[in-house]
């Protein structure tokens, strides 16, 4: 009997801090739920994450304060598609939105609409235009701020957006107009986009890197289309030009850490930040130059776009400085806040995350899927994406597949997180394929309409996501949002997959 209880106390001492703090201690039940999302954010672009050579004291501070997870993954490397999965917890096959010019379906249950039925109070503030109302990306929430102050038209992008000091200002002047009466709960979304290209990231954080700024354009639409030109063509001058987009996009990165900054100390001196769940996350990464895709995303699905922070802080910072190994889907965030909020959750092809809170040895037990958004084909039957490349990643290993020319490439994400070497040869992944496909038959997508609205088209078209500016754009419905096939994509993605060293057309 001794023995055994020696037995029973050494398994719980090394179960560690992290399960006896959930065993002993209930979580924290928060008052308010809140997400924020950093478009365009690699996870490795962080501190927190590893990077040496980042510039994120605020959000390094916040992730010591939080529960970490090192190795989360998003459904799908473009924003409306991801930011759909987060919120409603099933991939885009799932949900069917397959990128940013659709529209979101009535049928798909949003978070703020299951939180809304629970007494929340919702509020929605958005730093660019592909989550905007258009998309019918804010259903469920009772105020949406987009008020875009389109500050990168003059670049050429035509993206309507504004800087994530604006979208703060926002939150906190919303905040300051409606406190929480006794027993009121909010749930709030905030999306900032200054991470995102054109890379123009503020003078004080451009002063901590060293792009070469003599290069015509430095950091503009124009420059890292010459950029992914020169790769194509594998010209050597492209090196430098390569060194000074990483360093601006980093230097982004370190803009919007400031924001963040701002924002948590708002939070923080109105009360709100302790009476939270705070979750920061990011819908996708970036590329640079190591693979196929270069500075963009939405056609490859390596980590340097799907691999994306997730940190969650809890009130009064419980689990501090707790780091989760285990791979997790950002199709796990809803029903995890429901489970913690004690609410029931509807089916999702997400899982709760309790259990990685609760045990160290605890294992999501489903392997993680995402699949791209790019190239664009028109009258694809069928789910619209299903051409699209697709991952699979369980226990450290790593499947990519394009459905289109059928390459198969297998990476060891533990030995090699940087994906340089494909073991397709020397590692029998069967198994992986096998499921991968039969993930990929199980595609039910809600139908999503085109978004018709031409200056929605336009913008988008301005960055070169959709079609020309002047091309035939769909024609706009009563409301502006429906009634129309999707029309003619460009030629260039239309062309096969196996040209895909030349440059891509650019999504948000």
């Amino acid at each position: 009997m001794r023995r055994a209880l020696v037995i029973v106390a050494l398994t719980v001492a090394a179960a560690g801090a992290t399960a006896i703090a959930f065993l002993w201690h209930k979580p924290p039940q928060p008052r308010h739920v809140i997400v924020l999302s950093l478009d365009t954010t690699r996870a490795d672009a962080l501190g927190l994450y590893g990077n040496p050579r980042a510039h994120t004291p605020r959000l390094d501070a916040f992730g010591a304060e939080s529960v970490v997870f090192e190795h989360h993954y998003s459904a799908a490397p473009t924003t409306l598609a991801s930011h759909t999965a987060l919120l409603t917890g099933n991939h885009p096959h799932t949900h069917g939105v397959p990128r940013n010019d659709y529209k979101v379906h009535d049928k798909n249950e949003l978070l703020p609409e299951l939180l809304k039925a629970q007494g929340f109070t919702t509020a929605a503030f958005l730093g660019a235009m592909p989550l905007g109302s258009h998309s019918n990306f804010t259903q469920g929430f009772d105020h949406v701020d987009e008020t875009f102050t389109l500050h990168r038209q003059t670049d050429g992008a035509g993206q309507s957006e504004r800087p994530g000091d604006l979208v703060s200002d926002a939150v906190m002047a919303w905040l300051d107009a409606h406190p929480a009466a006794e027993g009121e709960r909010y749930f709030l979304f905030i999306h900032m986009f200054d991470a995102h290209s054109p890379y123009r990231p503020d003078p004080e954080e451009l002063a901590l890197y060293e792009p070469d700024l003599s290069i015509e354009g430095a950091g503009s639409m124009d420059h890292i289309e010459r950029v992914q030109k020169m790769l194509a063509k594998k010209d050597p001058a492209a090196e430098p030009h390569v060194r000074t987009l990483k360093e601006l996009y980093l230097a982004g990165v370190a803009t919007l850490d400031k924001h963040v900054g701002r924002l948590i100390d708002g939070l923080d001196s109105r009360g709100v930040l302790d009476e939270a769940v705070f979750i920061i996350t990011a819908d996708h990464g970036e590329t640079y130059a190591s693979h196929r895709e270069a500075f963009d995303h939405g056609e490859t699905v390596y980590d340097e776009t799907i691999h994306t922070p997730l940190i969650v802080r809890f009130p009064g910072a419980w689990l501090a400085g707790t780091r989760i190994g285990q791979a997790v889907s950002n199709t796990d965030v809803v029903p995890t806040l429901l489970a913690l909020l004690g609410f029931e959750s509807p089916p999702t092809d997400g899982l709760s995350l309790i259990g990685a809170l609760r045990w160290p040895w605890w294992s999501r037990g489903e392997p993680i899927f995402s699949e791209g958004t790019k190239p664009h084909i028109p009258n694809q039957p069928g789910w619209q994406n299903d051409p699209m490349e697709k991952a699979i990643i369980n226990d450290g290993q790593k499947l990519i597949f394009a459905p289109r020319s059928e390459r198969t490439e297998v990476y060891n994400l533990l030995r090699d997180p940087e994906e340089a070497k494909n073991l397709r040869k020397e590692v029998e992944a069967g198994d992986l394929l096998e499921q991968l496909q039969a993930w990929r038959r199980s595609a039910k997508p809600l139908p999503s309409p085109r978004v018709t609205n031409n200056r929605v088209q336009a913008e988008l078209a301005a960055l070169g996501y959709t079609d020309e500016p002047g091309a035939a754009a769909p024609t706009e419905g009563a409301d502006g949002t429906e009634g129309a096939e999707p029309g003619k994509e460009a030629k260039a993605d239309r062309e096969e997959r196996g040209k895909a060293d030349r440059p891509r057309k650019r999504d948000p």
